[in-house]
């Protein structure tokens, strides 16, 4: 049984792995809401690219839910910043 050739290298926020049938990605948690609304940014230019009306739909629908947690992450951090440092007074 022969398994194929396979390499390993880094992206700046993916460990790929390239093998004969393809790639296999491996991607970062983003932390950021910047990060978050990147990803969804690059999931709708990989939909862009496509013809197949379903696959299409569920790219988007990733790119919605990381807009979510883009919007999630961003809540998050001014819920922390209030309750470390009060409410802003005038």
């Amino acid at each position: 049984m022969s398994f194929g050739r396979s390499a390993i290298f880094l992206t700046p926020s993916r460990l790929c792995k390239q093998e004969e049938s393809g790639y296999s990605i491996a991607m970062a948690t983003p932390t950021t809401p910047e990060e978050w609304f990147a990803r969804a940014a690059e999931v709708r230019a990989i939909a862009a690219s496509l013809h197949d009306p379903g696959a299409i739909r569920t790219m988007l629908n990733i790119a919605s839910g990381y807009e979510r947690m883009a919007r999630h992450t961003a809540s998050g951090a001014e819920q922390n910043a209030t309750q470390h440092n009060g409410p802003d007074r005038d």
